[in-house]
């Protein structure tokens, strides 16, 4: 097990040990760009400065859909011992307040672009690339829902669902995994997998497109990805795609791939799990 349950700890640690190494990956237009330990720490712990007028502890409800905006304000808000209630995406924004009422969202952190709450303390943040500040020692929980029924995760409850990733990691070959992240998510096993990259020191690909996960994952050469089972069959048709392009013209983009995770209730199927192994990839 590693040291803490969640991942600001983690990242309070690896900002230490190699502030300057990448770590986030994204894109800005055409442009994959990083930010470094240092950098996103301080991104976070400037975001977490602005916090201080909400209630403490309080669910704190904020847009999931600002892209890498969103993940750095999760984290901030989760490094103030609040817990993160992400919101989106929404048909309009006239359901956000009756949103943020069902699931007993109790303050709003709003970022460039979305209106503060009518009915909530709310505290309007800047884009968090203008921003920098201290990481703080917090490492709150986050709202999970299910069927619609939502309940708190601890750190401990997530780092315990994410003991999967970590076992495999644990025995296989890279000396760093290389991961595609999402959005802030309130699904538990999503949690679990983002938690998880973060506080094992993955290099972490963040995609914000659900339907581009597969190309992240291709294009970034992942070693372990965890997706829906309509994801997983995308992938494996790249990687089928790829197997046929020769070496002399194009290196294989999955050649460090080497498990697969599929976070749909059923799992896959016996055909799907068969064609993994035959691209030799282990399916957990």
């Amino acid at each position: 097990m590693l040291p803490q349950p969640g991942p600001l700890g983690a990242l309070a640690r690896l900002v230490v040990k190699t502030p300057e190494r990448p770590f986030l990956f994204f894109a800005r237009g055409l442009d994959w760009r990083w930010l470094s330990y240092q950098e996103t720490t301080e991104r976070i712990g400037g975001l977490a400065a602005l916090l201080e007028s909400l209630p403490a502890a309080a669910r704190t409800g904020f847009p999931a859909t600002a892209g890498l905006s969103s993940l750095l304000l999760d984290l901030a808000i989760r490094s103030t011992s609040r817990i993160a209630l992400p919101i989106g995406p929404l048909d309009a924004e006239s359901e956000r307040d009756p949103e943020l009422a069902r699931l007993g969202a109790e303050a709003f952190a709003a970022l460039p672009g979305f209106a503060p709450s009518r009915t909530l303390p709310t505290v309007e943040v800047p884009d968090p690339f203008t921003v920098s500040g201290a990481l703080p020692e917090g490492d709150g929980g986050v709202l999970i829902e299910k069927d619609r029924a939502i309940r708190i995760a601890s750190p401990e409850e997530i780092a315990a669902a994410g003991e999967r990733f970590e076992r495999v990691a644990n025995v296989e070959r890279p000396a760093r995994e290389i991961v595609v992240v999402g959005p802030p998510s309130r699904v538990l096993i999503d949690r679990a997998f983002s938690d998880w990259a973060f506080r094992s020191g993955a290099a972490c690909l963040f995609e914000p497109d659900p339907t581009a996960r597969a190309a992240s994952a291709a294009w970034g050469r992942v070693t372990i990805h965890a997706g829906s089972a309509a994801e997983l069959a995308e992938l494996a048709g790249r990687a089928r795609s790829a197997q046929r392009v020769p070496l002399s013209r194009s290196r294989l983009p999955f050649d460090r791939l080497h498990t697969v995770f599929c976070t749909d209730r059923q799992g896959l199927d016996s055909a799907s799990i068969e064609t993994w192994r035959a691209l030799g990839v282990a399916v957990e």
